[in-house]
């Protein structure tokens, strides 16, 4: 495994210099390279378990070496590497993760580092590879759960420390395990199981999402069988789940706002039995290849790819029964997947609420009467943080959204496209606020109906009668205005 660990050094080098996406760096490498399938799926393992472990592992090594001591970017990797084979690979013996990580030393081109590598890493089993974790307790679960402080403040501080260390733990891979959606156009969850079984794949069934089968120690995904026949392509439940939520049927069309790399365009053309339309978008064009490539190989002739900018309205693509808004966010949800997620810059999402908002605004022009737009992220924050970053910055009415697409206006059962306004009460079939009014996308929308008006004096009710404002007290309105509703439909 000596060329294992070579290969996983150099694409941990090259993902530090480029800032690179780890599973793209390590796709790449693999595909390049001559190794078995055993030594693949050892060299994924320890790519992705290094990434994962990085705050932890420098922990250690500040323990071993002098402050003052500048250590080059390919022996700190060997020593990252070596230390996480001893503290977290248990099929790996001590003297061997030793021994061949002084021998990459001298593969990096570093051999004037090979003594110091030898002595930090023995030094560390002298002391039984333990180790103390910080007094203070941000400090203690970033460096247990290897996540950036901040991040681990952010989570402490929306949900309480018991809950917070929970998520934390929900973050480590420890099965070493990759979930695929079966192409059940093709082959059915127990013909593929049985396949899986003949070549010697150890799979399991997901008990709660019946296209869903989990592969351990797969390696390098593209070698195993069935994938260059589309039988199956990777997805983790929660996007199955979410594909499956938006209801599609094989006489709809449907829109992926921001599709790339495909995924959730893959399953829902499956669930469309391969009829309908699937107009996956995104406004990058390598991206759009990206879902092309992936289609053609799942044999999913239903889908359109098209570049496209969501942020701004295309009257050529039509009316749309269902649109699926994916939309860019921090996706701390699958840190588990993209560990390099662990350690950004908690102050560059900020951006983030403004861009889904711009997005959903356009994306709702796209939704057919009776439609529906399923709204989807794969992070968690507390709804109260991006609620009252909205209220700092005067974008209080947008907190919560229907997304069903409004009926004929005047409608019994009409919806609004903000669930909740600063003073909230439910929209069907009367607002108790005309603020209403002052979100873009209510506006638009009535401005269809010939007979909507709008009073543009502000501080008093508009003229139009569906829309009245009932009194409340000022205690009433501060307990509306605190108040954050769960989602509902």
């Amino acid at each position: 495994m000596s060329d294992a660990r070579e290969l996983v050094a150099n694409a941990l080098l090259s993902m530090q210099a480029d800032d690179g996406y780890s599973n793209i760096v390590i796709d790449k490498a693999l595909e390049n390279c001559e190794l078995s399938s055993r030594d693949k799926a050892f060299a994924s393992a320890l790519f992705y378990g290094v990434i994962e472990r990085r705050i932890t592992l420098d922990y250690i090594l500040k323990k071993y070496v002098r402050p003052k001591l500048r250590i080059k970017p390919a022996v700190k990797i060997t020593l990252r590497m070596g230390l996480y084979q001893l503290l977290y690979m248990n099929s790996v013996p001590d003297s061997a993760a030793v021994n061949e990580s002084v021998k990459l030393t001298h593969k990096l081109g570093q051999p004037g580092a090979a003594g110091l590598v030898n002595a930090i890493l023995r030094s560390f089993i002298r002391d039984d590879k333990k180790f103390e974790l910080p007094t203070d307790n941000i400090k203690a679960l970033s460096v247990k759960y290897s996540c950036g402080e901040d991040l681990v403040k952010g989570f402490v501080n929306d949900y309480g420390e018991a809950i917070a260390e929970n998520i934390l733990k929900g973050f480590e891979n420890a099965d070493n395990s990759v979930t695929l959606r079966v192409n059940t156009l093709k082959i059915s969850m127990d013909e593929l199981l049985e396949k899986f079984k003949e070549n010697n794949i150890t799979a399991r069934r997901v008990a709660i999402c019946d296209t869903a089968l989990k592969v351990y120690s797969a390696g390098d995904i593209r070698s195993l069988y069935g994938y260059k026949q589309g039988l199956f392509h990777v997805q983790d439940v929660a996007s199955q789940l979410c594909a499956k939520a938006v209801g599609a049927n094989e006489n709809m069309r449907v829109l992926d706002v921001c599709a790339a790399p495909g995924g959730k365009s893959f399953s829902i053309a499956e669930y469309m039995g391969g009829k309908g339309e699937v107009i996956s978008c995104d406004k990058y064009e390598q991206k759009i290849k990206m879902t092309a490539t992936g289609a053609y190989r799942l044999g999913l002739n239903n889908i359109k790819s098209l570049l496209n900018n969501g942020e701004m309205f295309n009257s050529d693509l039509g009316n749309f029964d269902r649109v699926l808004c994916d939309l860019p966010c921090s996706g701390l949800g699958i840190m588990v997947k993209k560990p390099e997620i662990r350690y950004k810059n908690v102050a560059l999402l900020d951006n983030l609420p403004d861009l889904q908002y711009h997005l959903l605004c356009t994306s709702c022009e796209y939704v057919k009467s009776g439609g529906m737009l399923i709204y989807s992220t794969c992070t968690f924050p507390n709804p109260g943080r991006t609620v009252r970053r909205r209220r700092r910055c005067g974008r209080t009415e947008h907190c919560r959204w229907a997304y069903r697409s409004p009926p004929v206006h005047g409608a019994p059962d009409r919806q609004r496209p903000c669930r909740y306004s600063r003073y909230p009460a439910r929209c069907p079939p009367v607002s108790s606020s005309w603020r209403w009014l002052r979100c873009p996308l209510w506006r638009e929308w009535n401005s269809r109906d010939p007979t909507f008006q709008e009073d543009p004096a502000q501080g008093s009710p508009p003229a139009h009668s569906a829309v009245r404002r009932l009194p409340a007290s000022a205690g009433e309105r501060s307990r509306r205005r605190d108040h954050y509703p769960p989602w509902s439909t």
